[in-house]
């Protein structure tokens, strides 16, 4: 099944200008069940291109961006603590670095009640997008995606998300998994490389 990425165009990202100086203090989410640590990452060599930090007052601010158009995204946005994304430029020395730290975070994942609901692995294609249900599985307390394409990101999004929110959260952000199962993520580069080809 051909599986078609798209570009991150979280709209949270559009808020960037008002952000580029409120980042997260992570020290005040670490305890939330859908936090994901981002150590691994710091031992990438180069930094991130993007780095985008929004918590709860920040993703008040773009709810009320959205509310006006639409309602039921800027209640799905209320109920969000804390969205990160990192995203960095491909090399080969990269990309070997990027897996590294994915298969770090995945097998922590794997050990601590995540849910990989997507697992891509095609040509130079991979993604990874798990969730953190809650413990009376009615919500969603996280939701983590690792992908590599023409480019390579991190995404955790921290918050109560209903199941049912999940599909508007990719309606309006092109995050998350298509009616197919297929990722609906697209990593977009200015500048084509071509990494080697990973299992």
């Amino acid at each position: 099944m051909q599986y078609r990425t798209r570009h991150i165009a979280l709209a949270l990202v559009a808020a960037l200008s008002l952000a580029g100086a409120a980042r997260a203090d992570d020290n005040e989410f670490t305890a939330l069940p859908g936090y994901v640590d981002f150590a691994p990452l710091a031992r990438i060599s180069e930094e991130a291109k993007v780095e985008v930090n929004l918590k709860g007052p920040m993703l008040g601010l773009v709810s009320k961006f959205v509310g006006h158009d639409d309602p039921e995204l800027r209640d799905i946005l209320a109920n969000l603590k804390l969205v990160r994304v990192r995203v960095y430029d491909l090399t080969p020395e990269i990309e070997k670095e990027f897996l590294s730290a994915g298969t770090e975070t995945t097998t922590r994942l794997d050990k601590s009640g995540w849910e990989r609901i997507v697992r891509v692995r095609e040509d130079n294609e991979r993604v990874d997008i798990y969730f953190k249900p809650s413990k009376n599985a009615e919500w969603i307390d996280g939701v983590l995606i690792i992908a590599l394409d023409n480019e390579a990101a991190f995404i955790n999004i921290v918050g109560t998300i209903r199941p049912e929110d999940v599909g508007r959260i990719s309606e309006h952000f092109d995050v998350g998994v298509d009616d197919h199962g297929g990722a609906k993520i697209k990593i977009e580069s200015k500048q084509k490389t071509k990494p080697g080809q990973t299992d």
